[in-house]
């Protein structure tokens, strides 16, 4: 019936995006969450925002 697609992988670029959007969805969701101010959340953010870079670039680096 139908023509069954080859499932593409994510690109490492889209993946770093992905992961840069769920990063700010995360630290968006625990200052409403937890109601803290936002020199805090300016911290959690930075450091998550590193986290994600670093395994981005792990990834990108390892991936043949």
């Amino acid at each position: 019936m139908w023509k069954s697609k080859k499932e593409e992988k994510l690109s490492p670029s889209m993946a770093v995006i992905m992961g840069i959007v769920v990063t700010v969805e995360i630290m968006i969701a625990g200052g409403m969450i937890l109601n803290i101010d936002f020199r805090s959340v300016d911290v959690i953010a930075l450091l998550l925002a590193f986290v994600v870079l670093y395994f981005a670039v792990v990834a990108i680096l390892t991936d043949k």
